[in-house]
């Protein structure tokens, strides 16, 4: 009877320990994983700040027909709303 139940857990707790290493294995894939895209993101992000500069991005206006205002105007907001909009 005490061989049979040692037996059982001992098949149990390897059962458990087998899923907890597979389970970690699953986490250190996701980190790696995860590390991957976010060195993918900085380099993403390197290249926009390389290729947005004030020349390109004025270039890019132009192509889409957009015109530089020299005197921009605004509208007012209503002082019935003020309210809203302060925090």
């Amino acid at each position: 009877m005490t061989l049979t139940v040692i037996g059982v857990v001992s098949i149990y707790l390897i059962a458990v320990y087998s899923r907890l290493v597979t389970i970690e294995d699953g986490i250190a894939s996701a980190k790696n994983s995860f590390k991957e895209v976010m060195v993918e993101n900085a380099d993403l992000q390197g290249q926009i700040f390389e290729t947005a500069t004030d020349e390109s991005l004025r270039e890019l206006a132009v192509s889409r027909g957009l015109v530089l205002d020299g005197d921009p105007t605004y509208f007012e907001v209503p002082e019935q709303w003020l309210f809203a909009i302060q925090y």
